[in-house]
C-alpha cells in the first residue's frame, strides 16, 4: 500500500536586524510626514484663496477688529510690543487700556463688573495699582507704568480674548477656521499614508510587501509561510496601522509606537504590535529571496533542481 506523503520545503530566514528595522520605519515616517506637509501647504493656500473660505475670513477680521483685541490680525498685547509705533511703557499702557475700554465684549455687565472688581484687588506686592477717585471711579494710582501695563495684558490674555468665545458669531466662525484645518490635514496625511504604506507595497515592492525605507534598509515582509503576505492579509494590516498606528496614535499621545518599539526589544521573535496581531514577521533580504507564493517556491525550486553544469546551467569560478 502506499502512503502518500507531504513534502515540506524548510526555509530559513535571517530576522531583520532592530537597527535596520527602525533605520526603515524613521525613514518612512519622515518622507511622509515631509510629502502631506508640503502638500498641506498647498492645498490650504488653494482652499484659503476660495470666495466661500473668503467671505468667512473677512468676517472673522472684522469681528476681531470690532472687539479691540487685534490689530492687523495680532493680538494687542503682541502688536504693541513689535510695533514702533509705541516708543515708552506709558504709550504701550495706554493703549491697552483704551483698547479694553472701547471692547464692546466689556460692555457686557457681568465682565465689566468683574473688571472693576479686578482693578480693585490689582496690587505689585504691597502698591494697589488703582484707587477710586472722589467721584467713586476707579483710576489708574501713581506707580510705575510697567505695573499696570503687565495689569492690562493679564487682562487681554486670561479674560478678554476668552470674552470673544461668548460672541456666537465668532465662535462658530473659529470652531469653521479650525476644522477646516484639522480636515485639510487628516485628509491629506490619510492619502499619503496609503500610497507609500498601501499602493506602493501592493504594486512596486510587491515582493516583500516593502515600503520605501524598508527597500533601502533590505527588509521584508513575511507570513507564518515564508512568502510575501497576501493582499488580503496585508490589506488588513494595513488598515489596523491607519487606525491604531496613525489615527490612535495621535490622539493618544504615541501609545501604539511606544507599545511597538518595546515588543520589538522585548519579544523572543522581536515582533512588533501589528506583527504580533497579524503573525508576520520582518526579514533580512540583503542576500536572500522572497517568494511571493508557494507556485512560485516550487518552481523555482524546481528549475534549480534541474540545472547542471554539463548544461552550462551552472558556471564555476
Amino acid at each position: 500500500m502506499e502512503t502518500n506523503q507531504v513534502k515540506k520545503t524548510e526555509v530559513v530566514y535571517d530576522k531583520a536586524p532592530i537597527s535596520k528595522r527602525l533605520l526603515a520605519y524613521f525613514f518612512d515616517i519622515s518622507i511622509w510626514l515631509l510629502t502631506s506637509l508640503i502638500v498641506f501647504t498647498a492645498v490650504n493656500s488653494i482652499v484659503n484663496q476660495s470666495s466661500f473660505y473668503k467671505t468667512k475670513a473677512n468676517e472673522l477680521t472684522s469681528i476681531r477688529a470690532e472687539s479691540k483685541m487685534y490689530v492687523d490680525g495680532q493680538v494687542i498685547t503682541s502688536y504693541v510690543e513689535s510695533s514702533e509705533e509705541f516708543t515708552s511703557t506709558e504709550k504701550k499702557k495706554d493703549f491697552l487700556r483704551q483698547s479694553i475700554d472701547d471692547s464692546r465684549f466689556f460692555e457686557n455687565t457681568n465682565h465689566l463688573d468683574d473688571y472693576q472688581t479686578r482693578k480693585t484687588n490689582a496690587k505689585k506686592g504691597d502698591l494697589k495699582l488703582f484707587k477710586v477717585d472722589e467721584n467713586s471711579q476707579i483710576i489708574e494710582n501713581d506707580v510705575l507704568p510697567a505695573y499696570l501695563l503687565d495689569f492690562y495684558k493679564s487682562e487681554i490674555n486670561d479674560y478678554a480674548l476668552g470674552y470673544l468665545l461668548h460672541d456666537a458669531r465668532y465662535f462658530d466662525l473659529t470652531r469653521f477656521e479650525f476644522l477646516k484645518v484639522i480636515v485639510e490635514a487628516v485628509v491629506v496625511a490619510t492619502v499619503f499614508f496609503i500610497v507609500y504604506f498601501l499602493v506602493l507595497p501592493i504594486t512596486c515592492f510587491k515582493r516583500g510587501r516593502q515600503s520605501l525605507g524598508m527597500k533601502l534598509a533590505r527588509i521584508g515582509l513575511v507570513n507564518i509561510h515564508a512568502l510575501t503576505p497576501s493582499f488580503k492579509h496585508y490589506f488588513l494590516r494595513f488598515l489596523f496601522n491607519l487606525f491604531i498606528g496613525l489615527y490612535l496614535n495621535i490622539i493618544s499621545f504615541l501609545i501604539p509606537s511606544f507599545v511597538t518599539i518595546g515588543m520589538m526589544f522585548l519579544t523572543k521573535t522581536n515582533q512588533g504590535l501589528t506583527n504580533y496581531v497579524f503573525n508576520d514577521y520582518f526579514v533580512d533580504v540583503t542576500n536572500q529571496h522572497i517568494y511571493l507564493d508557494e507556485g512560485e517556491r516550487q518552481s523555482s525550486k524546481t528549475n534549480l533542481e534541474n540545472m547542471s553544469i554539463e548544461n552550462k546551467d551552472l558556471l564555476l569560478k
